[in-house]
């Protein structure tokens, strides 16, 4: 599909980006994190396993 006077590389992933934005899973996780006694402890585990992963 592409949108008259946007780049063509915009459109290209604009899918992706959304499905990104609107993906629960991180949302969860970080929910999930705070809410647990040791969330300082977790917290940076979960950023670095997210950013191996992606």
């Amino acid at each position: 599909m592409m949108i008259r006077g946007a780049a063509p590389d915009r459109v290209q992933g604009m899918g992706e980006a959304i499905g990104v934005a609107l993906s629960p899973i991180p949302i969860i996780a970080v929910i999930l994190m705070l809410t647990t006694p040791r969330a300082r402890a977790t917290g940076p585990a979960v950023a670095v396993v997210m950013a191996v992963v992606w």
